[in-house]
């Protein structure tokens, strides 16, 4: 799946015209970042995420969103930066209190 994924960053790159380019980039590294994640290779996940939020914040008409947050933060919880995922979650939660992801992350957390 990852290969598969490279593959289609790989063509997007090259379509910069495309009105959703940096949504298209967005969702492939955030797919990417799950893949690296399922790996549990902490490292190329937050890489990933770091990409993919960078064009989110791009993305004109549509965006991934807290997806990508939460492969951030199971990275984080990975990589034992339990403070820096807890603050990813309190984020969240501060956007949509009824966010059960973010939830579920914090409670995992508190537990810890």
């Amino acid at each position: 799946a990852l290969e598969s994924f490279m593959s289609i960053r790989d063509k997007m790159e090259q379509d910069r015209d495309n009105k959703n380019y940096h949504f298209n980039l967005a969702l492939t590294w955030n797919n990417m970042a799950d893949c690296y994640l399922k790996q549990g290779d902490a490292a190329k996940t937050l890489e990933s995420c770091d990409i993919a939020l960078t064009h989110d914040e791009k993305a004109e008409d549509y965006k991934v969103g807290n997806a990508i947050l939460y492969k951030k933060a199971e990275a984080l919880i990975l990589l034992g930066d339990n403070d820096q995922a807890l603050a990813i979650a309190t984020r969240l939660l501060a956007e949509d209190p009824d966010d059960e992801i973010a939830q579920h992350l914090k409670n995992r957390l508190a537990a810890s």
